[in-house]
């Protein structure tokens, strides 16, 4: 009974303590229930709230990819190129360009009337165009990122710009010069002739102080009619202090006065510059002897000019000496060419272009005085030099007056003294593997291109195509002295200028550097940009082979007639169609000055070739070699196909905005004006007349053709 009651007692206790915590346990359930519910709630909302932040980030990066594509109706288009690059070189076309003009009509002002705008010509420029804005930004590139291992060409460039230390140093090494060439006898007051000899001078001026020539010039080159020989050639002078002036019977005497007076003044002013001690008297006498001397030097170029039989001759050096007198033609170019130690023998085959002149300068020279060959020497280095180291030395040389013109002006000397440190560097820092192979690359497909065009054409006979052929197989590079003992070969030359060149009697091809940056040339932009405007330029080099001159010399550059009768006759047909079609073109930018097509013909012919050998060129590049590389552009320029895009980038490479004096010079060039040079050579293309589908009859479009290569 006990456990019984106990048990039951037991169980009412426990219910009766259950009934008393049932409302506490439900308010603490309740309350759990509702902690959680908050917690998982935090959650969601952090979940929901990081959801929309990557949404949020998305959507940015996808509209500023947008902002960057904007207009662009192929943004899904996979043959649209969307890199930086690319992006970059869409504005600056499109910027240059004028959709309200009429392509079939006036191409020039289709592509570059908003490069004016967007490049004015600044205060006192005559020439302003690609190719000057180029060249500014190159000298400015290379002072600017040329690496420690440039430092001596910073350091000529900081002293070039540095007028107090030009003044200084400039005016010791003036000093020096004179001294190692025998002494300035107009500024030395104890001057001596003891020790005095022209020739001496004459060489120290040649390998130390290259602004300065002295009595006659040389150099090494070929021959026209020669095969690879290379020769010492000589040469009169080509100028002179004040002679030539003064000899010109057809100048008035007041004026012939007049010039002789202010060459007396700037004389007198450059020996103040050095604090001359030597006496008025004798710096008159001085003067007189030095204009005579001048005078006669300058008379004697020009008989010899005027005689009849004054015709060139190759002699050697010991047969010169025979020939010529009083000058030891052994010792000069013994000691000159052993600066780059080239051994000279007495059987060294000289070219003289001037023998006339040469039985005559060594008598002068043995007749004059040695204090007025000393003078005249003294006062070229002092003239020539002068300028060049010492600020405000010629108070009429602007480019040592005005702070701007002098650092162009220094630039430019920096980069001529330091040409092949300063392109090594830029084609490998600048440009890059990747850019030269592709320099390379269209270099060989042009060369296809042209062979292509000489192989279809039908105006020539077999032979004579096999002989161009030939010629296009063979390029040539250029040396100065150390050439002599070399002979022509293949090479791509690349100095640091916005040019190219093309030389017959070496059949030599440069490229220049200037030629390898925007907007010639984009480093990862599409085939349709780049082509046209390397193509162009090497296309237009490789046809000067083929001009009107070049086509008179074969592949070694010896001159003479490969053509057969049939094939001059065809050329020279085509030749005049070109003649008359640039005397005929007429545009009013050109102003009152016509183009001479007998004048041009050589550069036209090159032109047309050009653009017709580098579109061929882009076809078989993109087609063979990179057809991944072959896209369109991006925004507002992707409204445009790849063939117009080429021909556009082509006619970018001469948009401008020259003076009316520019303007004037060129009409006297050999190359026609920037505006023909875009105008007729599409006039004559039929790619490009398709690529715009321009109508037969339209300006840019005419239905007669004029077409060689």
């Amino acid at each position: 009974m006990s456990a019984d009651v106990e048990s039951r007692e037991t169980d009412g206790f426990t219910n009766n303590a259950t009934k008393k915590d049932k409302h506490v346990s439900k308010s603490y359930d309740d309350l759990r229930n509702k902690n959680a519910l908050f917690r998982i709630g935090i959650v969601v909302l952090i979940f929901i709230i990081i959801a929309l932040l990557i949404i949020t980030i998305v959507l940015a990066v996808v509209r500023f990819e947008g902002s960057n594509r904007k207009d662009d109706k192929y943004s899904n288009d996979p043959g649209t190129c969307y890199t930086e690059k690319c992006i970059e070189t869409a504005k600056y076309l499109y910027d240059n360009m004028d959709l309200s003009v009429d392509p079939c009509e006036d191409f020039y002002n289709y592509t570059c009337n908003g490069w004016k705008i967007h490049n004015p010509r600044p205060a006192g420029e005559t020439q302003w165009g690609v190719n000057t804005l180029v060249q500014n930004r190159l000298n400015d590139q290379i002072l600017n990122k040329a690496p420690l291992s440039l430092q001596k060409a910073r350091k000529f460039f900081q002293a070039c710009t540095n007028t107090d230390f030009r003044d200084e140093y400039g005016l010791e090494q003036l000093r020096k010069f004179l001294k190692k060439a025998g002494g300035f006898p107009a500024i030395t007051k104890d001057w001596s002739d003891v020790n005095f000899d022209w020739q001496n001078a004459f060489v120290y001026c040649d390998t130390h102080i290259s602004v300065v020539k002295l009595f006659f010039s040389y150099k090494v080159d070929r021959q026209l009619e020669e095969d690879k020989t290379q020769f010492i050639e000589l040469a009169a002078p080509d100028s002179f202090l004040v002679g030539s002036e003064l000899i010109n019977n057809e100048t008035a005497i007041e004026d012939r006065l007049k010039v002789e007076k202010e060459f007396r003044q700037k004389f007198k002013q450059k020996l103040n510059n050095l604090n001359s001690p030597v006496s008025n008297e004798l710096i008159e006498r001085d003067l007189k002897a030095l204009i005579d001397f001048d005078k006669q030097l300058a008379t004697i170029v020009h008989e010899s000019q005027e005689e009849d039989g004054s015709e060139p001759v190759v002699l050697t050096i010991e047969e010169m000496e025979n020939e010529y007198k009083n000058v030891d033609w052994m010792k000069i170019f013994g000691e000159v060419f052993s600066t780059v130690k080239i051994n000279i023998t007495k059987s060294e085959k000289v070219y003289n272009k001037n023998p006339t002149f040469f039985k005559k300068i060594g008598q002068l020279l043995k007749d004059t005085p040695k204090r007025a060959l000393a003078n005249y020497i003294g006062y070229s280095i002092v003239s020539g030099f002068g300028s060049k180291a010492i600020y405000n030395w010629d108070e009429d040389d602007e480019a040592n007056i005005d702070k701007e013109k002098l650092k162009k002006s220094c630039s430019a000397e920096t980069e001529k003294f330091f040409r092949v440190a300063i392109n090594y560097w830029y084609m490998k820092t600048e440009l890059g593997e990747e850019s030269m192979r592709q320099l390379k690359g269209f270099m060989k497909t042009i060369r296809a291109a042209l062979t292509l065009t000489i192989n279809t054409n039908k105006w020539m006979e077999e032979k004579t195509k096999q002989q161009a052929q030939l010629k296009m197989s063979k390029w040539a590079k250029h040396d100065e002295l150390l050439k002599l003992r070399e002979t022509s070969n293949r090479e791509i030359a690349v100095p640091s200028e916005v040019n190219a060149y093309y030389s017959p009697y070496d059949n030599k091809i440069q490229i220049l550097i200037g030629f390898l940056s925007p907007p010639n040339f984009y480093p990862g932009a599409p085939l349709a940009v780049n082509v046209p405007a390397i193509g162009s330029t090497i296309g237009h080099e490789v046809t000067h082979g083929f001009d009107d001159t070049g086509s008179q010399f074969d592949s070694k550059g010896v001159k003479h007639n490969w053509w057969d009768k049939r094939t001059e006759r065809n050329y020279q047909d085509r030749v005049d169609c070109f003649v008359k079609q640039y005397s005929e073109f007429k545009d009013p930018r050109m102003l009152k000055y016509p183009i001479d097509g007998n004048n041009t013909i050589g550069e036209n012919i090159a032109d047309n070739g050009a653009i017709h050998q580098a579109f061929t060129a882009y076809k078989i590049y993109a087609a063979l070699k990179h057809p991944e590389n072959d896209l369109k552009l991006p925004n507002k320029m992707s409204q445009f196909t790849k063939d117009q895009l080429f021909f556009i980038s082509y006619a970018n490479t001469y948009c401008n905005d020259h003076s009316k004096l520019m303007m004037a010079f060129q009409a006297l060039d050999v190359h026609s004006p920037d505006i023909a040079r875009v105008i007729v050579p599409l006039q004559n293309s039929e790619q490009f007349a398709k690529a715009f589908q321009c109508k037969v009859g339209s300006r840019m479009n005419p239905r007669n053709k004029c077409i060689l290569w």
